[in-house]
């Protein structure tokens, strides 16, 4: 679900330092050991550590379940091993399934176009009051979820958020899911929607990120990395 953002985009590589790092990171294909597994209070919690395969880093992550309440949390934890500073970019990947009645509850204001693959979904750094995209063809709800017919895909940020939070919510049968991030650490969202345009899948993949863009050279250049 996560890894050490070290990417261009969800179609590419990122090459920084004489590295090149694999897309969604050099921890996201790595083998997690679970170090100890614990009961706290009626909660029950796991740790899980890493070592990054290019960078000399240690990885932690904490999945604690609650016991009384549908609630899980993830904690992470990245702490260099080397002798020189490390720059990086953190992101987390969580992937959800989508249906045509899906909304994407977001309580962000600016949108900014990554890629498109059609012209509903903008052109390459547009800029947009979120959620409302304004095209050549017309105007597009980036909140609504459209059916895997639509065969569209794109890759959108979501700026000025006005709380670390983001919901997906089924308009259809009620149900809906909550994710909370620490907004200080995470100000921004890359959007990666999935409408049966690439690879035929239909999901919609929401992840708060420490850096825009989620690619560690630029964001080096930019002066935006972690």
């Amino acid at each position: 679900m996560w890894g050490l953002g070290r990417r261009l985009s969800h179609l590419r590589r990122c090459e920084f330092g004489g590295e090149l790092y694999p897309n969604l990171g050099e921890l996201r294909a790595v083998r997690w050991t679970v170090e100890s597994v614990e009961r706290r209070g009626g909660d029950k919690a796991a740790k899980f550590p890493a070592f990054g395969p290019i960078s000399p880093v240690r990885a932690e992550k904490t999945v604690t379940l609650a016991g009384h309440a549908p609630v899980l949390r993830m904690q992470y934890e990245v702490t260099g091993l080397g002798p020189l500073p490390l720059d990086f970019i953190w992101g987390t990947h969580p992937a959800l399934g989508a249906a045509s009645h899906t909304i994407l509850r977001i309580p962000g204001r600016k949108g900014i176009v990554g890629q498109a693959s059609d012209a509903t979904l903008g052109v390459p750094g547009q800029r947009y009051s979120w959620p409302i995209l304004e095209t050549g063809t017309g105007r597009t709800d980036m909140s609504r979820v459209p059916g895997i017919e639509a065969k569209v895909f794109c890759g959108h940020y979501v700026t000025d958020l006005e709380a670390g939070w983001f919901a997906a919510e089924d308009t259809e049968t009620g149900e809906s899911v909550l994710f909370q991030f620490p907004k200080d650490v995470c100000p921004w969202l890359w959007l990666w929607l999935d409408y049966g345009g690439w690879r035929g899948y239909h999901n919609v993949i929401i992840e708060p990120w420490t850096s825009c863009p989620v690619n560690l050279a630029e964001a080096v250049r930019q002066k935006t990395r972690s």
